[in-house]
């Protein structure tokens, strides 16, 4: 006989004693109603059927958790609210009709795949609470593009502008730093983006969060292509960006494919002098700033090349409080230690502000503890 459980209202599940929630096979789960499920350190292992209806199911807590099973499990939303070092772990794929939504700690794809619903979108995502994947996996989106201004599907940080009808686009974004012949290495973000219609003639914008920059300095990171599945990387000079509000964006692609960021090895050496004999004369070093690691859990090094003589390096906070000041020389590193958690911008005359982002300590990896329990349907 076929086992069935309809929640009404309001589900709390955050019982201490018990570490699963557990749809055995055979066996539906429906959410009847506007339902909050809230799985307080309790991993969601789905072998059977849950029906979300207009449902939430929130994981939250203190404790990495894993949502697993043999079945997909389509959300309508999909709610991360675990403490900041703590991440909710994908063992199976996942999707969502409505949305996913932030307030803190982290969705890990672990290779697996979240597929949004057309309308559905990201809620939320910020520099401490987002969706991450080092190791692989994907969240994705396919819509209908004609003549889109400036549209991110599903919010997953791709903007489209383009005055052609684009037809049918499939975007795809990962966290697993690229490489291939032409690109040794990427921030941790990239997109795959497919579309239907002929020639897109598109504006594209990529957005990013400074906790993927995986080393690259985005002051001079510029757009790769691979339209082969990644074996190949064309380098795509970008048309504008910022780096405060983390974005890069080239204007009339035909093509679209892999997309990624990485340091523009073969871009030109501008070197930003008053005086022009020696800018003329000084074209082997580059005046610029270099920051490792960033991000960083609070000890970090920086150095500014291609000076002619001493300088003054400041260190501000991200609402424009000093923090410290730096007489620095020419490829001089300068140590800075236990900075506390948060984003911070690092200025030298006559060169860009260059952002650093403190993250307080790495986020804990693996599984969630031992189950001493389970919920069973």
């Amino acid at each position: 006989m076929k086992k069935y459980l309809l929640l009404y209202k309001i589900l709390l599940v955050g019982l201490p004693a018990f570490a699963q929630l557990n749809i055995s096979s055979g066996a539906k789960m429906t959410a009847g109603g506007t339902v909050k499920i809230n799985l307080q350190n309790i991993d969601l292992i789905n072998n059977g059927t849950f029906t979300a209806a207009n449902s939430s199911v929130i994981f939250s807590g203190n404790v990495n958790n894993n949502l697993g099973g043999s079945s997909t499990t389509n959300f309508s939303e999909l709610v991360i609210a675990k403490d900041a070092a703590d991440s909710l772990f994908l063992q199976a794929n996942a999707g969502a009709s409505n949305k996913i939504t932030f307030t803190s700690g982290l969705i890990e794809l672990n290779q697996k795949t979240i597929s949004l619903g057309n309308n559905a979108f990201l809620n939320g995502e910020t520099e401490n609470s987002r969706i991450t994947g080092l190791n692989g996996g994907e969240v994705t989106i396919t819509v209908n593009l004609n003549k889109p201004n400036g549209v991110n599907p599903g919010n997953l940080g791709a903007i489209f502008t383009s005055g052609s009808n684009m037809g049918t686009v499939s975007i795809k974004r990962g966290h697993k730093d690229q490489s291939g012949n032409g690109l040794t290495g990427s921030i941790d973000r990239y997109f795959n983006v497919q579309a239907s219609g002929k020639k897109p003639n598109a504006t594209f914008r990529m957005t990013y969060f400074d906790a993927e920059l995986n080393t690259q300095d985005e002051n001079t990171m510029t757009f790769y292509q691979s339209t082969n599945n990644g074996v190949n990387w064309a380098n795509q000079p970008y048309s504008s960006h910022d780096v405060v509000a983390n974005w890069v964006e080239k204007n009339a692609m035909t093509s679209l494919g892999i997309l990624t960021l990485s340091n523009n090895v073969n871009a030109p050496i501008i070197v930003q002098s008053t005086d022009a004999s020696t800018a003329e004369k000084s074209t082997a070093i580059a005046k610029k700033i270099t920051v490792g690691p960033n991000p960083n859990n609070g000890n970090f090094w920086f150095m500014v090349s291609g000076m002619d003589k001493e300088t003054v390096a400041t260190l501000f906070t991200i609402d424009g409080k000093l923090i410290k000041q730096f007489r620095v020389g020419n490829l001089q590193r300068q140590q800075v230690n236990e900075m506390k958690s948060g984003i911070y911008i690092l200025k030298v005359d006559g060169l860009a502000p260059f952002r650093i982002v403190v993250q307080g300590g790495s986020n804990p990896t693996g599984n969630s503890p031992v189950n001493n329990g389970s919920i069973k349907f």
